[in-house]
């Protein structure tokens, strides 16, 4: 008798897929003659690559070196030229920008200087270049100055020298040296236009060897102040201080005083000693 068949025994199931066992990496490859393992054939880096499928043209060529040379070569020639011509061109606006700062230069004949001299005879303004106390005049003198406008004209009298002027605090003490000195003056609107200007950026003094001290806004204890921005009407008057900061060693024999900030030509002179 045949055994009856486990209905129940276990049957291996067929791979509907057809699988195989993967390949073992480290096996060897027999060789198809002579023993030993196959060696892989060596690779040249330097060889072309094969062209790929879809496409036909393969990889680009190398760049040429000649290119890279012609770059070389324009670069070592235009840089210089180029740094060059910029060198030249701000040499030339240095030039230029000197040239205009130290303004046109103009030449004087003794004939005209002659002329002019004999044209400002008798005018309040005096040679700048003459010393100290030439045609100036002393104390309680009054000159009538023109301005640089039409209608502009002031009667100015030098009333008071104050030598050494007293700060109005300790805060406005000159510096180490030096001191503070005063004039007085009376200033009266003799033309048809308003007086607008700061007496103290108008006023000069001198001391001995010719050295110009100008006034400044400052204050002190010795009376008001006319150094600052000041208006005066037609026909009106104004009286005060303008202060001078000098070197206390020094002695000062001359005041100038000329209107719009001392640039007007008409120009007083008085002697201080």
């Amino acid at each position: 008798q045949q055994p009856s068949a486990d209905p129940y025994a276990r049957h291996p199931s067929p791979d509907p897929y057809l699988r195989q066992p993967p390949p073992d990496p480290y096996a060897a490859v027999q060789q198809p003659y002579g023993s030993g393992v196959q060696q892989p054939p060596a690779v040249d880096p330097f060889a072309p690559q094969p062209r790929l499928p879809g496409y036909p043209y393969g990889p680009p060529p190398a760049e040429s070196h000649r290119r890279n040379t012609a770059l070389v070569v324009v670069l070592a020639i235009g840089l210089p030229l180029l740094l060059l011509g910029g060198c030249g061109v701000f040499y030339v606006t240095v030039l230029n920008s000197a040239a205009e700062e130290s303004g046109p230069v103009y030449s004087t004949s003794s004939a005209q200087l002659r002329d002019e001299s004999s044209a400002d005879a008798g005018q309040p303004d005096t040679d700048s270049g003459s010393g100290p106390g030439s045609d100036a005049k002393g104390l309680g003198a009054t000159f009538t100055l023109r301005g640089l406008k039409a209608g502009e004209k002031m009667a100015v009298t030098l009333d008071k020298v104050i030598p050494t002027a007293e700060p109005i605090s300790k805060f406005n003490a000159p510096l180490a040296g030096r001191r503070y000195m005063a004039v007085q003056l009376t200033m009266t609107n003799k033309g048809a236009e308003l007086y607008d200007d700061a007496p103290g950026s108008a006023a000069t003094v001198l001391d001995g060897e010719g050295q110009q001290y100008r006034g400044t806004f400052l204050e002190v204890k010795d009376g008001p102040p006319l150094g600052k921005f000041t208006t005066i009407p037609v026909g009106q008057t104004r009286k005060g201080l303008i202060v001078f900061e000098v070197p206390e060693a020094a002695q000062m024999v001359e005041l100038r005083f000329a209107l719009n900030n001392g640039y007007a030509e008409e120009r007083g002179e008085w002697r201080l000693r």
